[in-house]
């Protein structure tokens, strides 16, 4: 059986109160999930600033990419993202990031 490990990356802090985890390295694999732009996108929408689609997903990508070089990774290794959009029109913002 492979070995588990949950990833810790300063950038991505899991949150005190959360019961998951943000990543985790399963052998030689990294399982990420559920990655969001929050808290940047809701402490920007609180400043009265929303992130639009573009800026999110820039936070997101970012997020993924701290979380699989603490696993050891470099983003050159990731072989499948699926992306959820709430609305098709901004799908030309997350191809551009």
């Amino acid at each position: 059986m492979s070995a588990v490990h949950r990833i810790v990356a300063p950038a991505v802090p899991d949150l005190p109160s959360a019961s998951w985890s943000n990543g985790w390295r399963i052998g030689d694999e990294v399982v990420l999930s559920g990655m969001t732009a929050h808290p940047a996108s809701r402490d920007a929408a609180a400043a009265g600033q929303p992130l639009d689609t573009y800026e999110q997903t820039l936070r997101v990508l970012g997020k993924i990419a701290a979380l699989v070089e603490a696993a050891g990774g470099h983003r050159h290794n990731i072989t499948k993202t699926v992306v959820y959009v709430t609305d098709i029109a901004d799908k030309d913002a997350v191809g551009r990031a």
